[in-house]
């Protein structure tokens, strides 16, 4: 799973994270890197997905748990975000 955010949210990601210097300036250099690296592992085979995040949850997630708004929160905020995605479907 590839945490996926959009336009409007890119710069209240980047004000808000603890890597700043990790994330792309603007949301075109993150779609214009991040969409080919996506499509290859999809045309590999590997069972990948977009997830949006929205970034106003992400935030009062990482204030909540006390942890830095990183690129292993977003990892893992991508991850329970499916979890709870599936079970509220019924597929947990």
């Amino acid at each position: 799973m590839i945490p996926w955010f959009t336009e409007e949210s890119w710069p209240k990601l980047r004000e808000a994270a603890a890597d700043q210097d990790n994330l792309h300036d603007t949301f075109e250099d993150f779609q214009r890197i991040n969409t080919p690296r996506f499509n290859h592992l999809v045309a590999e085979g590997h069972p990948v997905e977009k997830i949006q995040i929205e970034v106003e949850a992400l935030i009062a997630w990482c204030g909540i748990e006390g942890r830095p708004l990183d690129r292993t929160a977003r990892q893992m905020f991508a991850m329970l975000s499916v979890i709870e995605r599936d079970k509220t479907a019924g597929h947990a």
